[in-house]
């Protein structure tokens, strides 16, 4: 299986030089909590809990300090959906080979999950591109382009786990 790139890359544009007050302490504490006590699609109302939680701070409340709060948490669900992904196509590509030991023709399930990525990928970024249109080039479309690759990429980083949970029995 080739690698997919699913690493939320954008494009922010922040002063060179931060100063002390542009300092942003994010935790993902407070989605990871969320998460744990939450099921189902409830979970997406944790999404951004971590920077909303940076937010508060004084740093945090700058436009340029909620748009590094939202980098980070948005750091932290691409970490999980690169995990998820490797894990599921492993998971997927162990499931064909036996199917495949059956006789089955049925599709691959790892071929699958890489078109769906490879597909996802350019929803997202034409998504996102959609959110950064709506704001007339105003002091907030990074932020929001941020929030909206965060979301984005943390509802597939949940939609791959919960598909891992179920594709690996305990």
């Amino acid at each position: 299986m080739k690698e997919i790139v699913l690493s939320a890359t954008v494009a922010l544009v922040w002063p060179a030089v931060a100063t002390a007050q542009d300092y942003v302490v994010f935790s993902p504490k407070a989605t990871t909590a969320c998460l744990a006590e939450t099921e189902g699609n409830a979970r997406l109302d944790c999404i951004g809990k971590g920077a909303e939680q940076c937010m508060e701070s004084d740093a945090g409340s700058t436009t340029a300090g909620t748009g590094r709060c939202l980098a980070r948490e948005l750091g932290y669900w691409d970490d999980r959906l690169k995990i998820a992904f490797d894990r599921l196509s492993r998971v997927e590509e162990q499931n064909d080979a036996e199917m495949g030991e059956l006789g089955s023709s049925v599709l691959s399930a790892a071929e699958s999950l890489e078109a769906m990525a490879l597909a996802w990928v350019p929803f997202r970024t034409a998504s996102c591109g959609y959110e950064l249109s709506t704001w007339g080039g105003g002091s907030g479309a990074g932020p929001a382009t941020t929030a909206c690759v965060m979301h984005e990429t943390a509802r597939m980083a949940l939609i791959l786990e919960d598909r891992l949970d179920q594709r690996t029995p305990e």
